[in-house]
């Protein structure tokens, strides 16, 4: 492990497992997660990934956040800490558009997400 916390192996052992889990190559990954066709290959040899990075994958792979960013060797972010999140405090509109929203790739669901911001910007 070096300085930042960061121990490649570990980082890299997890990625192999969440790919072995699921079936996956790791250009398949990381187009399908809507990044450059070898990074998950990159993080798998040691290449330590940005930490926005981590949180595409973590959705991508649907990991809490938090956890991928710890085997990347990163501090917790509270914002994404999922369990501070009741889903019985949404509304029965809001539950089902997150329901349909997961129908659609992680790539697809930030596009989305992206138009609604602009949508609904004053």
């Amino acid at each position: 492990m070096d300085r930042t916390g960061f121990d490649p192996a570990r980082f890299s052992n997890y990625l192999k497992g969440l790919l072995k889990v699921r079936g996956l190559t790791m250009r398949k990954a990381s187009l399908q997660a809507g990044l450059n066709h070898s990074s998950v290959g990159g993080f798998v040899r040691g290449r330590r990934p940005h930490r926005d990075t981590c949180l595409i994958l973590a959705e991508y792979f649907h990991v809490d956040p938090n956890e991928m960013l710890a085997e990347a060797g990163y501090e917790p972010m509270p914002v994404v800490d999922r369990s501070l999140i009741d889903a019985n405090d949404f509304a029965p509109e809001v539950k089902e558009f997150a329901a349909e929203l997961m129908r659609f790739s992680p790539q697809r669901r930030r596009e989305i997400i992206t138009g609604l911001h602009m949508v609904l910007k004053p």
